[in-house]
C-alpha cells in the first residue's frame, strides 16, 4: 500500500484496458484478474434466508445495546432463493509484485430475470481467517447482506481480502491500501466473468461495507472512479476513513465505551503494516516485550481471539511501549506516515453516497464515520449523505441500521 515508491505499484497494469461505457466491462488479457473457479457451496431457501433475519439477527445482537426486537419487523423479506459460490481467482499483490491466488462469494439469487444489478460488499475486522465472505456460515455479517440484497434480486459479492480464506498462505493484509484495493478490483473482474458464464448481465452496480470493510468501500470506489468504472451508488456503517486519527484518537483521548478489543486490532494494524511494507523491527519496537510472541501469534492465526484477550491487557499504555506513543504525536516516522497516506476520504467522489454512524459506537466514533461526507460536502459534494443510525446505537447496531435505512435508497437506483 503504503511506500512513496510504490504507492502506485502496478496501477497501470490493471484493467486500464477495461471498457468504461455503461456496458458490460470486459477484463483484458493484460489484468491480473484470471477467475480460477467458482464451486457451488450452498443453496438457501426463503425460509432459510428468513431465518437469518430472526435466529442470526438476534444471535448477532445479543451483546449489542440495542437488541434484534427494534429490527426484526424492518429486516426486508426474502423473496428469491439465492445459490452460494466460493469463487477462487488469480491476482496480484502490490507491495510484493507478485501473484497471488485469492477467495471470495458469489451469491445469485434464483430469479427468471437474467438482468442484475451487482453490489459488493467489503467485509468489517474478523480475527478468524475463515469469518470471511467465502465462508458464508462463520460470517453473520455476509449472511446479512444475502437476506437483504441477495434474496432481493442482487448479485452481491464479496472478496477475502489478501492473507484471509479457508486455504490461503499468505499474510493478513489487514488496512493495507493497494492490497486491498488490488483484492476488491479483481474480485469484481472475477465475478464479471461468472456472470458472462451464466448468461447474467449487470445493469446497475453498488458498493458497500461495514467497519474495516466500511475504509475498505472508500479505498475501493476510489479506485473504481480512477478506472472510470461507473458506481451507480455507495452506503458504509462506521468508516474508519482516517487512520492515523482514528489510532491516534484511541491512543491520546479514549472513551469510556472504547471497545476491548482495540489492542488486539491495532497489533494485526502494526503487524500488517510491517509484512506489507518490510518494515522490519517494527513492531518490536512498539509492542512491550512482554505481549509481542502473542501479538505476532495472533496475527498469524495460531492463537484465537480469546487466547490473546486472555494473555494481553486491555490497557494501551501496557500492551504498546512509550515510543509509540511519542512518535505518535508527531506522526512523522515509517509507521505513522503510512497511516497518514492510507486515508480513504480526500477526493472528490462521483458517486452518491450514504455514510451511517452510530452515537454509541465502541469501535469507530461518530466524528470519523462521518468524516468522508463532510469532506466532500466542503469541496460541493451534493450527492453525499450522513445518517446517525440512533443515539444508543453501538457498532452492530449501526451495521443493522445501515442495511435498513440503505436498503430503499439503492433500490431507487434500480
Amino acid at each position: 500500500m503504503f511506500k512513496p515508491f510504490i504507492k502506485h505499484c502496478l496501477v497501470g497494469m490493471i484493467a486500464l484496458l477495461i471498457s468504461c461505457s455503461k456496458k458490460e466491462a470486459v477484463v483484458s488479457d493484460n489484468s491480473t484478474a484470471t477467475l480460477i473457479s467458482y464451486t457451488l457451496i450452498d443453496s438457501l431457501s426463503t425460509s432459510q434466508l428468513n431465518n437469518i433475519n430472526t435466529k442470526v439477527l438476534t444471535g448477532f445482537l445479543q451483546t449489542a445495546t440495542i437488541k434484534s426486537d427494534a429490527y426484526i419487523n424492518r429486516m426486508a423479506k426474502p423473496v428469491y432463493p439465492v445459490k452460494l459460490y466460493r469463487v477462487t481467482y488469480q491476482s496480484a499483490i502490490p507491495e510484493f509484485g507478485r501473484p497471488t491466488t485469492a477467495s471470495g462469494l458469489i451469491a445469485i439469487p434464483v430469479v427468471p430475470n437474467q438482468q442484475l444489478p451487482l453490489i459488493s460488499y467489503q467485509h468489517g475486522t474478523v480475527f478468524d481467517k475463515r469469518m470471511v465472505p467465502s465462508v458464508p456460515s462463520m460470517s453473520y455479517e455476509t449472511q446479512f447482506m444475502i437476506s437483504q440484497f441477495a434474496s432481493q434480486g442482487y448479485v452481491l459479492i464479496g472478496a477475502d481480502y489478501f492473507g484471509l480464506g479457508e486455504n490461503t498462505t499468505e499474510s493478513n493484509s489487514y488496512f493495507v491500501r493497494n492490497s486491498t484495493e488490488q483484492a476488491c478490483l479483481d474480485m469484481y473482474y472475477a465475478a464479471l466473468q461468472i456472470l458472462e458464464k451464466e448468461k447474467i448481465s449487470k445493469t446497475k452496480f453498488f458498493v458497500s461495507g461495514w467497519s474495516q470493510g466500511a475504509y475498505n468501500t472508500m479505498l475501493f470506489l476510489r479506485r473504481l472512479e480512477i478506472e472510470r468504472i461507473r458506481v451507480d451508488a455507495a452506503f458504509t456503517a462506521a468508516a474508519p476513513v482516517d487512520p492515523l486519527f482514528f489510532v491516534t484518537r484511541g491512543l491520546f483521548n479514549p472513551r469510556p465505551i472504547d471497545a476491548d478489543y482495540t489492542p488486539a486490532a491495532l497489533c494485526n494494524l502494526m503487524l500488517s503494516v510491517e509484512t506489507y511494507n518490510r518494515l522490519e523491527g517494527l513492531s518490536k519496537q512498539y509492542i512491550n516485550p512482554k505481549y509481542y510472541q502473542y501479538a505476532r501469534d495472533f496475527y498469524d492465526f495460531k492463537i484465537d481471539y480469546s487466547r490473546f484477550d486472555s494473555l494481553v491487557p486491555k490497557k494501551l499504555n501496557e500492551v504498546f511501549t512509550q515510543a509509540f506513543f511519542d512518535d505518535a504525536k508527531q506522526a512523522n516516522t515509517p509507521f505513522w506516515k503510512i497511516l497518514n497516506n492510507s486515508e480513504a476520504y480526500k477526493w472528490l467522489s462521483v458517486t452518491p453516497f450514504t455514510a451511517y454512524y452510530g452515537m454509541m459506537d465502541e469501535a469507530v466514533p461518530e466524528t470519523i464515520a462521518a468524516y468522508a461526507v463532510e469532506y466532500m460536502r466542503k469541496l460541493g459534494k451534493q450527492d453525499a449523505y450522513q445518517v446517525n443510525a440512533g443515539a444508543n446505537a453501538d457498532h452492530r447496531d449501526t451495521y443493522i441500521e445501515s442495511l435498513i435505512s440503505a436498503k430503499p435508497w439503492i433500490d431507487s437506483f434500480r
